[in-house]
């Protein structure tokens, strides 16, 4: 033929599935008149693939310039309708020219035909040529028998667009005028295009380019014009047998290549090489499912294909890697859009689950490799999403699993099952994830790869219809015999009781039996394995009650475990882990179905009281806190709804823990953390109140609040906690004003933190309005106890004797009990006691606060506690060190207090108390030194002396009572150092009262003792003398103590110790001729008196003269004379 291009126009290119064959105008039945105008070449583009790149799981969207966008579906399905309607062609449309690969041609004419046949191949080898410069291409025909125009051409995208647009044109016209046989004629160029399997490496696994077809690579076009070839000798051939297992092999064989070559996770990779492949095999099913090519489906050509492979046994995997994507084309309808869900299950799908199981059965049999069973699973996931279900499936993995239930696959990672409510999350997540489609594996298989199956089994289950989950859970509950579960490990037995829960969490009405099956199941477990048990069974009491379900029926063998474990004295640290999580459970009780009656009441263990009792500070402190929870969010909460269960738990709670609260907040809690003893105790309080039982709730606030022996720490919290919670609410405060007030004096008492709001309400009241704002966090403790103090002392106070006494009973009380305790380790309580007390002893008016007779009052408390009597040991020996310490600054005040009152000499108590207290700061304050200046003893005379107008009564009242205690040496000493510390001040009114009881000890002791107190009675004579010479009233009333201290001795003393008289007598004397105004009141004062004595002596004995007493006598007149007559 002879070829000239000139002056011809190009022939029309209709877009295929834009064709005519579309257009309602004409009629199938006549010859289809081609438009003869020029198009563009982006118009000629059309005719091929349009590639996205690489295919991404996230990305489900083909090209928008694509087969399926151009509704290629549609347009072949419409050619394949009318085959055998053909239709006759006019004359002058048979002889129209065309022209292709720029030449004019009659396409009517077969040897034309054959010559544009032969132009395609030369194009195609064109292209072939350029790609072989780039890599080495092994060509179906040698080089030498190619066209000689293979080098004109060097535009890739231009040859492959000329190539589509001719078998554009052939398909377009197979029901019109060209009547040729295809097969001879197409013979040559299909084998030319040869297999895949003589493709190179690079060609193999080429994966597209997201630039479209703007890509210039020779080697990216040659591997989309293969595939679009093949595509239009597809419907050329009208899907024929032959052809299709030609198209299907390549495929199949540029994905097995990308399988062996697939390093890592294959769950992640794609066996298309990019969007065109995938685009290629989506049309592909819809044309197969559409026509049915020998009757067959779209799985039955697939397995078909798949058989052709002779696959080894290593690589069965391929199969099922391919058809989990094959299978996930039904998402696509016929426009290449992805289906919604909702529309998606309108679409009928067919399934391929009997080649997958025979498959995955011979697989299992010989593959233990642990990422690749996680594929695998991954795969049949798909399946399932696809398909729905299969029991068989299920069985089959079952079989293979349950052989492995126990050993292999260690769990990496026990966290997720170390409570109830951590391994009910994660039962959660596991079943969650798997109602998500197309969602990775995640976190359950970092944990154990296990869960691979059983995230398959859950995702499985939860598509079943009910006969087929009745079906499901008979085949695993079926393996799950008393011996096999008897054998199992800690492993085996965690695996198997997420199953269950995992079954029970998905089921819709059967929840409550897996449970029970779960249950029956555990109490076959070895008992080593009672912590894990314990963890199952609450998990599956929490999973009931989340689903609202009624636990009644599974409770049991828990609370018998947890029961054993509670009542037992000695436990093990594994019991107590078991302990620690039934705690948990109970603690997530107001998580779950919190207002509804499901038996909840049940969960409360019957010896939770021993519990409390032996299992230490710290596990006391944990089950407080999860009971205080309890309460706090669920039994006590306004939110909630009143219900049987509620009430029920929080009465068996009250039961259970008030004895132990009650033996444990009185003594010394030996934990860290006291909070929660007092939160749950506002609770249980709380709890009565609510229940409109207020007898109740003031025992527990007076257990709490005002029980002298409560921790301090205790009652702060509870203080607190209370009165933010009643005096924020509307109901009226269930305690009396003078309850409250106890509580806020016992606070400040101790030195505990004092809630703003009770300090409110206690002050303001008694405050002038303009001062209310004056209440306020920055007062300290010491600051409102005085406001309290001003206030009882004026005329506003309405409170009468007893009811201030009642008020203040606290005082007396927490002194009580600071003193028995000691506290040693505490002494900024000791200190706030201490000083608590003195501040109101010394503020408010005594006889305001004194009862006279009354031996419960807590001044009587007071003094009894801080002063008591000399029996036995000192006071001093009798409290703690820092006790003592601090009661140095306050003895004095208290003294001062007592002394103010009107009538303390006619009362015993009073006058006794004064005397302890004297004796207490007089002896109790010193060691050895000298006296120091803040002593109490010392501070108490200085008063006595400057203050006191009439100190007679008062120092004969406590000195007379120093004389019990000269017989104790320890005491003795401490006197001397005293009576020494008061000359030195020139206290001398103290030490002539101290003269008496310093005679006597001088008489008492021979020892040295005797010879120091010899010198000091000398030395305050000597001082009461020098005072004569300058104040001679005051010296006189001294002088004349004095020789009343000496008469009153010598009355008691002289009969059996007149040898220590002249003794010291002559001691005087002999002082005397140093200091004459001694040695003159000797002889004036002292002679005469002894002389009398000397004589009542003799008198007594009746015996005559005692010549032994007057020799003594004779030799003291000699001596004064001689000293006499010597000045």
């Amino acid at each position: 033929m002879e070829i000239d291009s000139q002056n011809l126009t190009p022939p029309g290119s209709p877009i295929l599935g834009y064709s005519g064959i579309r257009d309602s105008k004409v009629s199938s039945n006549t010859p289809r008149k081609l438009c003869q105008e020029s198009e563009s070449e982006s118009n000629v583009s059309f005719f091929t693939f349009s590639c996205k790149g690489p295919v991404y799981s996230q990305d489900k969207t083909f090209s928008p310039h694509g087969f399926f966008r151009r509704n290629e579906i549609n347009t072949v399905l419409q050619i394949f309708n009318s085959l055998g309607n053909d239709f006759l062609m006019e004359d002058e449309e048979a002889k129209t020219i065309y022209k292709f690969f720029g030449f004019d041609f009659h396409v009517t004419e077969i040897k034309e035909m054959k010559i544009l046949i032969q132009m395609c191949r030369n194009r195609i080898y064109s292209i072939e040529n350029l790609a072989w410069r780039t890599i080495t291409f092994k060509f179906s025909i040698p080089i030498a028998s190619r066209s000689i125009d293979d080098g004109r051409y060097h535009n890739p995208l231009q040859l492959r667009q000329e190539i589509s647009s001719f078998l554009n044109f052939l398909v377009k016209n197979l029901n019109g005028y060209m009547k040729f046989d295809y097969q001879d004629l197409l013979a040559g160029l299909i084998r030319s295009l040869g297999t895949t399997k003589q493709w190179s490496s690079s060609l193999l696994h080429h994966c597209g380019s997201k630039t479209d077809n703007q890509c210039t690579s020779p080697e990216y076009h040659l591997f989309h014009l293969n595939w679009e070839i093949r595509w239009f000798l597809l419907i050329i051939f009208r899907m024929k047998d032959s052809m299709l297992n030609w198209i299907l092999d390549d495929l199949f064989h540029i994905a097995y290549m990308k399988f062996r070559t697939t390093d890592g996770n294959l769950a992640e990779k794609s066996p298309f090489n990019c969007y065109c492949i995938k685009e290629f095999w989506a049309m592909l099913r819809i044309l197969i499912e559409e026509i049915k090519p020998n009757g067959n489906c779209f799985w039955d050509v697939v397995t078909l294909g798949i058989s052709r492979l002779e696959l080894n046994q290593t690589d069965l995997l391929f199969p099922l890697w391919m058809m989990s994507h094959l299978a996930e084309l039904w998402d696509y309808d016929i426009t290449g859009e992805q289906c919604s869900s909702e529309s998606s299950q309108f679409i009928t799908k067919t399934n391929c689950y009997e080649f997958i199981n025979n498959i995955l059965k011979d697989w299992l049999s010989t593959n233990t490799n642990i990422q690749k069973v996680i594929d695998v699973h991954s795969f049949l996931q798909k399946f399932i999403t696809c398909w729905g279900f299969d029991l068989t499936l299920i069985v089959t993995l079952w079989s293979h699993w349950f052989q492995r239930i126990d050993k292999g696959f260690e769990v990496r990672n026990l966290d997720p099952y170390s409570s109830a409510t951590k391994w009910l999350r994660f039962v959660t997540i596991i079943c969650e994830k798997r109602r998500r489609r197309d969602d990775t594996i995640g976190d359950p298989l970092s944990t154990d790869s296990f869960f691979a199956f059983v995230t398959l089994l859950i995702q499985s289950a939860s598509v079943a219809s009910m006969k087929d989950w009745r079906k499901l859970t008979s085949s695993i509950c079926s393996r799950m015999s008393q011996k096999t579960v008897e054998s199992l490990s800690e492993n085996g037995l965690t695996r198997m009781v997420t199953i269950f829960l995992c079954m029970a969490t998905i089921a819709k009405n059967d929840s409550l039996d897996m449970c029970e099956r779960l249950d029956e199941t555990l109490h076959y477990a070895k008992e080593s394995l009672r912590l894990t048990k314990v963890r199952g069974r609450c998990a599956m009491v929490l999973l009931l009650l989340q689903k609202s379900i009624d636990i009644s029926s599974v409770y049991g063998h828990l609370m018998r475990t947890v029961d054993e474990v509670m009542g037992t004295i000695h436990r093990s640290p594994a019991e107590r882990d078991q302990i620690m999580v039934y705690l948990d459970l109970i603690e997530n009780l107001p998580k779950v179905s919190p207002d509804l009656n499901l038996g909840q009441s049940n969960l409360i263990s019957v010896n939770l009281t021993p519990w409390l009792a032996s299992c230490g500070p710290n596990y006391v402190t944990r089950t407080l806190r999860i009971l205080h929870i309890l309460f706090h969010t669920w039994l006590l909460a306004p939110e909630t709804i009143p219900t049987t269960e509620k009430s029920r738990v929080a009465k068996i709670l009250q039961e259970k823990t008030e004895q132990f609260l009650q033996q444990t907040v009185v003594g010394s809690l030996d934990c860290s953390d006291v909070t929660p003893f007092a939160e749950f105790a506002v609770d249980l309080t709380l709890f009565q109140k609510s229940n409109r039982n207020i007898s109740a709730a003031n025992k527990f606030f007076q257990l709490f609040a005002l029980t002298p022996r409560t921790v301090p720490k205790v009652s702060e919290i509870y203080i607190d906690r209370l009165i933010s919670n009643q005096l924020d609410s509307s109901d009226n405060f269930f305690l009396s004003e003078i309850p409250l007030t106890q509580c806020w004096i016992r606070l400040i008492i101790l030195g505990c933190e004092v809630p703003l709001k009770l300090s409110q309400k206690i002050l303001n009241p008694h405050t002038e309005s303009e001062n209310l704002n004056i209440i306020s966090t920055t007062l300290k403790n010491d600051v409102l106890l005085k406001r309290f103090c001003e206030f009882v002392n004026s005329s506003e106070c309405f409170w009468t004797k007893s009811q201030l006494g009642e008020i203040l009973n606290p005082v007396g009380a927490a002194v009580k009990v600071t003193v028995e305790k000691g506290y040693d380790r505490d002494l900024m309580l000791v200190d706030s006691v201490v000083n608590s007390t003195n501040l109101i002893l010394k503020t408010i008016i005594f006889d305001k606060i004194y009862i006279r007779n009354s031996q419960s009052s807590f001044v009587h408390l007071i003094l009894e506690s801080f002063v008591p009597s000399f029996l036995g040991k000192p006071p001093w020996e009798k409290m703690s060190i820092g006790l003592v310490k601090t009661l140095k600054n306050f003895l004095h005040q208290i003294f001062i207090s007592i002394i103010k009152t009107a009538n303390w000499l006619q009362d015993p108590f009073l006058k006794r108390k004064l005397c302890d207290i004297f004796r207490f700061a007089f002896l109790g304050y010193i060691t050895t030194g000298e006296l120091e200046e803040d002593n109490p003893g010392l501070l108490i005379m200085r008063h006595i002396e400057t203050i006191n107008p009439q100190p007679e009564p008062l120092l004969n009242e406590i000195i007379s009572n120093l004389q019990q205690l000269n017989k104790e040496e320890m005491f003795v000493k401490r006197f001397l150092l005293a009576t020494v510390g008061f000359q030195r001040r020139r206290m001398l009114l103290t030490s002539v009262w101290l003269f008496g009881p310093l005679l006597d000890v001088m008489l008492e002791k021979d020892t040295e003792i005797g010879s120091k107190c010899s010198g000091i009675l000398i030395n305050c004579i000597s001082l009461v003398l020098n005072l004569c010479e300058t104040q001679s009233l005051i010296s006189n009333n001294l002088k004349l103590r004095l020789l009343s201290s000496f008469e009153t001795s010598m009355t008691k003393h002289f009969a059996f110790r007149s040898k220590r008289f002249f003794e010291f007598f002559n001691s005087m004397g002999n002082y005397g001729s140093k200091k004459p105004i001694v040695r003159d009141f000797v002889y004036k004062e002292i002679l005469p008196i002894l002389t009398k004595y000397v004589h009542m002596s003799e008198m007594k004995q009746g015996a005559g003269s005692n010549y032994a007493m007057r020799t003594q006598l004779k030799i003291l007149e000699t001596n004064l004379a001689k000293t006499m007559e010597l000045k």
